[in-house]
């Protein structure tokens, strides 16, 4: 059953976020062609689900580490440095006499 698990992981279903409905059909499907027995079938159910949100988690890990190094290389102000330039402007209109309300 390892080895079958491992197949299933690399042909992509890791990497997908697949419902338990569909891990429990692909389950009947491999039992019904004799590569799975019945009485593994909820040990796989459980494996595969607990695989499939391990390597959601790492893809959005990754994607979120891609994103925030790309913003990074940006010429982005932060919100913090918006607020700051804010509030200097006002400071400087108040010194200057030309608020504007």
């Amino acid at each position: 059953m390892g080895d079958l698990v491992k197949n299933l992981v690399a042909l992509g279903l890791g990497a997908l976020a697949i419902s338990e409905e569909k891990v429990r059909e692909i389950t009947r499907e491999l039992i019904k062609r004799g590569e799975l027995k019945k009485g593994d079938a909820p040990k796989f159910t459980k494996e595969i689900l607990k695989k499939t949100d391990r390597s959601r988690k790492e893809i959005e890990k990754g994607i979120s580490q891609m994103i925030k190094k790309a913003l990074a290389n940006l010429p982005l102000v932060s919100r913090d440095e918006l607020s700051k330039l804010e509030r200097r402007i006002e400071k400087l209109e108040k010194k200057s006499g030309n608020s504007q309300q």
